[in-house]
């Protein structure tokens, strides 16, 4: 069940439950030069956007950055467990 009360947290609930943590925590959401990590499908980054955006009445760049957010939470995770 995903947190309908801050759109943040509802961008989390929904990356988890789309892709694992590994995965979240070696990922993208665009493809920069000179990173090993790989990019999420941009299809599915691109739809979840536009769902949260529309939800919670807010821009594209607040999802882009709550997404980041998720990213960068689950690589300092993944990191502490190497």
């Amino acid at each position: 069940m995903c947190r309908t009360s801050n759109y943040s947290k509802y961008v989390g609930d929904i990356l988890d439950v789309l892709f694992n943590p590994e995965v979240l925590g070696n990922s993208v959401i665009r493809g920069i030069k000179g990173t090993q990590k790989s990019v999420l499908d941009p299809k599915i980054i691109n739809d979840v956007q536009q769902h949260v955006a529309a939800k919670f009445s807010i821009s594209i760049q607040l999802v882009r950055c709550a997404i980041r957010q998720k990213l960068n939470a689950c690589h300092k995770i993944n990191k502490n467990m190497d």
